[in-house]
């Protein structure tokens, strides 16, 4: 296995809704980085990203209260130090 010694100072809010792909993707983001806050939706995301400090978001775009978007305007919002380009990514399964 690669060795990721360089990122495990960072940390990581991840929030996805689907319970299975987020107990998978936690995992696999817990062998990369040093912590990992995973929620299951955009208000706990907000709620751990304001008490958290947080190198990385990766967010679901489609979640049921707030979504992924939604979540990444305001932190934009409340934070001047937030990257000036998010790059919105939509992965979805091949069904064959």
């Amino acid at each position: 296995m690669a060795k990721f010694n360089e990122f495990k100072n960072l940390s990581v809010l991840y929030a996805e809704d689907d319970l299975t792909l987020r107990a998978i993707t936690e995992k696999t983001l817990q062998l990369v980085v040093g912590k990992v806050h995973s929620v299951a939706d955009g208000n706990e995301a907000l709620s751990v990203y304001k008490t958290n400090p947080i190198d990385i978001v990766i967010l679901d775009i489609h979640m049921g209260n707030v979504s992924g978007i939604d979540v990444a305007k305001k932190i934009r919002q409340q934070n001047d130090k937030s990257p000036s380009s998010l790059y919105p990514v939509r992965l979805q399964p091949k069904i064959c």
